[in-house]
């Protein structure tokens, strides 16, 4: 079934962030179907580890998401899916 849902995406947005030696920053990636390049890559530098927790940097990866929905004017044309692995931004 999982297949089949895929197989109807024409976009996919990816967002996740990254912290090492306490910098924080996020990355939003868009596919479309039948490629295997990204087609659009964002990423953003938010700063320390001690302003930027875990929650706000996985918040501002999914606002770059649905910014890139919105600067492609695909948003109800096109079918379309952004995933991430934050739980408790999805909460």
């Amino acid at each position: 079934m999982q297949k089949k849902v895929d197989s109807l995406l024409e976009i996919k947005i990816f967002t996740d962030r990254s912290a090492i030696d306490r910098k924080v920053g996020v990355a939003a990636v868009m596919y479309r179907r039948g490629k295997s390049a990204p087609s659009r890559v964002l990423r953003y530098h938010l700063g320390s580890t001690a302003k930027y927790t875990s929650f706000k940097a996985e918040a501002v990866g999914a606002i770059m998401g649905i910014w890139m929905i919105r600067s492609e004017h695909i948003a109800g044309h096109l079918p379309i899916s952004v995933l991430t692995d934050s739980q408790a931004f999805i909460k």
